[in-house]
């Protein structure tokens, strides 16, 4: 009886706050200055028009919405909620300069943490952010970028190879998906300019490296959006429940 009368409690509380958050959204949604942007008609009450961008190839929707309704369109998010995306270089240019004002959202930073832990630069906001930043800015510096030249030059020769490979093996012309191999060399240049360390994610010999390994299952699994992860970033309460992300992070110790 007290274990019934305890379960009855928790589902309550877990239906209270849900509807609290719910009626959170609704009334930012009913006030949000996106309101009244030019856009398209939302294909999901759960997903917006989310599941319409993560199905075609990157930026392909965006740049048709662009062309449809502007430089500075809204579009749906998780439940509906409006969602900014502008060209305006402006714009952009005001959004970076005041990065205080415009901080990333909760769930965003949930996810971020769940990949590189919760007190790292692309995660923290305000006078952490500035903190982190200005111990960085150092090796940042004209001398120091240009000592890494070789190092960029030298990976984007590499992929450069690589792409001639790639179009050699579909006769001369073919598709190659830029985006992932851009990434990959991204990850190589991070680990041989910060670190001093061979990721070696443009290699294609097939040789195995635990790290690299780990990074990519990581960013795999976090674009995977099913609806668990959604809720997860949206509603902290449910965060105990173990995910594929989870089992992930344990597995490979990326934290």
């Amino acid at each position: 009886m007290v274990l019934l009368q305890l379960l009855v409690s928790v589902a309550g509380t877990l239906v209270f706050y849900g509807l609290y958050r719910l009626s959170n959204l609704i009334y930012e949604e009913i006030n949000s200055p996106l309101r009244d942007l030019p856009g398209p008609k939302s294909e999901s009450l759960f997903y917006g028009n989310l599941k319409q961008i993560w199905s075609v190839e990157k930026s392909v929707l965006h740049e048709k919405w662009v062309e449809e309704y502007g430089t500075t369109i809204k579009y749906r998010g998780l439940f509906g909620t409006s969602r900014l995306y502008t060209t305006d270089t402006k714009a952009i240019n005001h959004v970076l300069m005041n990065s205080n004002d415009y901080q990333k959202p909760a769930p965003t930073r949930y996810n971020w943490s769940r990949l590189v832990g919760p007190g790292g630069v692309l995660v923290v906001e305000g006078d952490k952010h500035k903190q982190q930043r200005k111990i960085m800015n150092p090796a940042f510096g004209p001398s120091q970028i240009r000592e890494l030249t070789k190092v960029f030059v030298a990976k984007a020769i590499q992929l450069r190879d690589i792409w001639v490979a790639e179009a050699a093996k579909q006769g001369g012309t073919g598709r190659i998906d830029v985006l992932l191999w851009l990434s990959k060399m991204t990850l190589d240049v991070i680990g041989l300019a910060g670190f001093n360390y061979k990721f070696d994610a443009l290699d294609t010999s097939g040789k195995p490296n635990e790290l690299n390994q780990a990074f990519t299952t990581m960013f795999r699994a976090n674009m995977t959006m099913g609806p668990m992860p959604v809720l997860q970033a949206l509603f902290p309460v449910l965060r105990w429940i173990p995910t594929e992300l989870t089992h992930d992070s344990n597995k490979h110790n990326v934290r």
